[in-house]
């Protein structure tokens, strides 16, 4: 079970690093200059902790922002 977490962890940031990484593609017309996408993540994956008897246990979290602009002039 432990190893699926983790697996599911590597594929998220690997994911989300070649989507950041990747240029945007548009079709080749002439307003292709004009779209401007952007896509952007973040992600906090930590461990639990224990000791003296005590256990704190951790929250994985993450982020998605998406966004698109049209600019008017070139």
């Amino acid at each position: 079970m432990k190893t699926n977490k983790v697996f599911a962890k590597l594929l998220f940031g690997v994911l989300l690093g070649t989507a950041a990484g990747s240029p945007t593609l548009f079709a080749a017309d002439e307003e292709a200059g004009r779209h401007e996408v952007t896509v952007q993540g973040t992600g906090f994956f930590t461990r639990n902790s224990q000791g003296n008897g005590i256990t704190q246990h951790s929250t994985d979290t993450g982020g998605l922002l998406a966004s698109y602009r049209f600019h008017f002039n070139r």
